[in-house]
Formats: C-alpha cells, structure tokens, sequence
C-alpha cells in the first residue's frame, strides 16, 4: 500500500485551508512575529555591560534591552524567528549572539549567529551553514572567539573557534559524549564547558 488519501465531503475547502494555515506559519515574515510571541519569549541569557547597560535574549528571536540597570526593559526582535541562546558583548557597542534555528522539513537544527555595532540597534546575521546548533558565544576581541554547541561528525568536540570575526570557524580537537549546555573561558585556551548529568570538561 503506497498511501492512503482520505475522501473529503466538503470537497477538500477543510484541507487546503489547513494547508494555507501551515504555509503561512512556515513563511511568517520576521517582521510580523507576533508582539504576543515576543512579550511572551522564554529568555535563555542575560548580559550586563557597565552598570546600566544590559540585553537579555530568547526565544522568537526576541531582544530584550535595557538602559538603566534593568529596572525597565524595551522588547524587540532580532529579525528572524529564532531561538537565541547566549549573547556577549566587548563593550556598548559591539556584541554577538548565537542560537539556533529549526529547518524546515528536515528534522534538524542548524546554528545561527548574529552581530551588532551599533549598540544592538541593528543585527546582521552571520551565515556559516557548518555550524550546528549554539548554545554559548564568547568573543575575547574584535576577531577572535569560540562558540559551543551540538557535537559533529566535523568537530565531535562540540567547541569551535574563531580568529576573523566569525566569518570562518574551526572545530576544537576532543570529543563530547553530548551536546554541551554552556561554558566559561577567561582565555581562549582557559576555559571549561558543562553538560548535563554532571559532565564538565
């Protein structure tokens, strides 16, 4: 039996509404995410620059922002439907942010990586289709960086690094029994990642 195609007695309007339902989630311009969505957004890092300055970062691709120490915050979105992860800043003005994005109808994630300079008014995303899914940025300068996400069959270390401002990355050698759920680096050499079930490496 090569399939099964269910007889409608409405003459399939039911189906092919459904079908433009489904089209339309999927094709959802970023600028008409929801505000609904945003306000909403689960947030998974939050950065403090200087004393008043500090971002906060979710899902939907939602940026939240605040200028006087977090007492107030000003949501917006970052220009896609993502999931944002982890955001880092070298001062007020420069910052990056990694997460992750589903694709579409093929069952798997892939990295997503986004910068600003201009205090996160505007952010441009980073294309480098090698990078699965990010769970934490760090950049150390303008140029060099590391990233840590899902393991691959390119970088079973599950670590990657940087040395031009993101634009290439290079798999650290080592292996991760799973995907690493955040790290702390005071160097580019020094540094530790955590997992679940206790696994620090």
């Amino acid at each position: 039996m090569l399939g099964y195609f269910p007889r409608f007695r409405d003459g399939g309007r039911l189906f092919c509404l459904l079908s433009a339902v489904i089209l339309l989630c999927h094709s959802l311009p970023a600028a008409e995410i929801p505000s609904t969505w945003l306000d909403d957004a689960y947030l998974h890092d939050v950065r403090l620059i200087g004393s008043k300055l500090a971002f906060a970062v979710g899902e939907h691709g939602a940026v939240c922002k605040s200028t006087d120490g977090g007492r107030t915050w000003a949501t917006s979105s970052c220009g896609q439907d993502v999931s944002l992860q982890s955001v880092c800043f070298l001062d007020d003005r420069v910052g990056w942010i990694a997460g992750s994005e589903n694709v579409a109808y093929a069952g798997l994630d892939r990295g997503v990586l986004l910068a600003t300079h201009d205090g996160g008014s505007t952010w441009r995303r980073i294309e480098n289709a090698e990078l699965p899914a990010l769970r934490y940025v760090k950049f150390f300068g303008m140029e060099e960086g590391l990233v840590v996400g899902q393991p691959t069959a390119l970088s079973p270390a599950g670590i990657f690094k940087t040395s031009d401002g993101g634009k290439t990355w290079h798999g650290v050698q080592g292996e991760a029994p799973q995907a690493w759920k955040g790290m702390c680096f005071l160097e580019p050499e020094m540094g530790v990642v955590a997992g679940v079930n206790g696994t620090v490496s």
